[in-house]
């Protein structure tokens, strides 16, 4: 009986190490990230709003991915590979756009105070 159970508890053990380790080797040896193509609750890894593997809320969803063999993603409808280098320059440019925004805002206010201080020393 003990035997039995602490085979069960060793063939647990080894199932857990697999099924974790599965996304470390799936990512080393040819396969890729691909986004919006994960049916909920089947996606590969956490995104935003989780942190585990199996939790993705609805089909297809942009932000959730699942490992392919590389090359296939690009031909899967809706799958997208995300470029790091590319979305940081995305992320960078609505940053500076948001910056500039916000200095053309603070820009015309300070030309609107200029402007009615010297309307005052004007009229008076």
């Amino acid at each position: 009986m003990y035997k039995s159970v602490t085979m069960s508890a060793l063939a647990l053990v080894l199932a857990l190490g697999l099924t974790t380790s599965g996304n470390v080797f799936a990512a080393k040896k040819g396969f890729e990230k691909c986004y919006g193509v994960a049916k909920a609750g089947m996606n590969d890894c956490g995104a935003r709003g989780h942190a585990c593997a199996g939790q993705a809320k609805k089909d297809k969803d942009p932000e959730e991915w699942v490992y392919v063999p590389k090359g296939t993603c690009k031909k899967l409808a809706d799958g997208k590979v995300k470029d790091k280098k590319e979305e940081r320059k995305k992320e960078m440019k609505k940053e500076m756009e948001d910056k500039e925004k916000e200095l053309k805002e603070e820009t015309s206010g300070l030309k609107k105070m200029i402007k009615d201080v010297k309307d005052v020393f004007k009229s008076g």
